[in-house]
């Protein structure tokens, strides 16, 4: 009784990559390898499953289930033509699924409703063979949903590109007639201010010429008090001489003052016109300069 007790263990041995980790195995700071893929049929709650993959075509079901619609295992034949085929197929069975189902509507334990049941199953699953045949036949397209799909991606990438392009463009000519505006605007005022200059220079020059000219102007003279007293010593007989000629010489020496105080009041309002001249241009260059530091 030991013995046997001995030889069959409670519980199952533990899995043997139990050894992979420390203190049983040498190896330190590693992760223990993953364990093999399965490979071939294996059991999963009861039920067996098998790795490899063997694409069904889509008229294999239905040649196991009975049905024979046309459908060929070349690929020459469109999946276009095998949809028709199948979708002119499962309104038929599903009607004769109806008439089973008509002929008995409640079903008893004989042997005929037995018998009847087997017929409505194998013509359900007629009916879901056609369905998986039409799922199998629409994934065909799948490599041609993925094509325009990724058309439609690559065609909204160019069209958004372009019209960033688009967007570059404007701006840059904006940019261009901002820049072509602002070196004119700055050329015109440069030569404004080359003009002001020079008006300034002129009348500056044009003022220092008179100022020259009213120095070099030798002032009126005035009669002293011993030339008075000398004319008033001098005999009466020269007065009479003289009074004729005083009188002759009279007449232009007044003539002479009258045009002597006109071009002296024609220089002064020269002399105020040029310093206006000089204010005003001075006022207009200053507004060159705020302008063009503004710009």
């Amino acid at each position: 009784m030991s013995q046997t007790n001995a030889a069959v263990a409670p519980f199952p041995p533990p899995p043997k990559f139990y050894e992979e980790f420390e203190p049983h195995s040498n190896k330190e700071f590693q992760c223990p390898a993953p364990p093999p893929p399965i490979e071939g049929p294996y059991v999963m709650f009861g039920t067996l499953y098998d790795t490899s993959f063997a694409p069904q075509q889509p008229h294999a079901a239905l040649a196991e289930k009975g049905l024979e619609l046309g459908i060929s295992d070349s690929e020459s034949q469109s999946p276009i033509a095998i949809m028709r085929l199948l979708n002119r197929a499962l309104p038929d069975e599903y009607l004769n699924l109806l008439k089973l189902m008509i002929e008995r509507p409640t079903l008893c334990r004989s042997e005929e409703d037995q018998k009847k049941i087997r017929e409505i199953d194998e013509q359900r699953g007629k009916i879901e063979s056609i369905i998986g045949a039409m799922h199998l036949t629409l994934s065909r397209f799948r490599p041609y949903q993925a094509r325009q799909a990724l058309i439609t991606t690559l065609r909204a990438q160019v069209e958004k590109r372009r019209e960033e392009a688009k967007q570059l463009k404007e701006c840059r000519m904006k940019a261009q007639a901002l820049i072509s505006n602002a070196s004119k605007q700055l050329k015109d005022a440069g030569e404004s201010l080359q003009k002001a200059s020079q008006t300034k220079a002129q009348i500056l020059a044009n003022a220092s010429a008179y100022a020259k000219k009213d120095t070099a102007q030798p002032p009126a003279r005035t009669p002293t008090p011993a030339a008075v007293a000398a004319a008033s010593a001098a005999g009466s007989s020269s007065v009479n001489s003289t009074a004729a000629a005083t009188d002759t010489e009279a007449a232009p020496s007044g003539e002479k003052e009258k045009e002597q105080a006109s071009k002296d009041s024609d220089e002064a309002k020269d002399k105020r016109s040029a310093k206006e001249k000089c204010e005003e241009e001075n006022q207009r260059l200053e507004q060159v300069k705020s302008r063009k530091t503004a710009t």
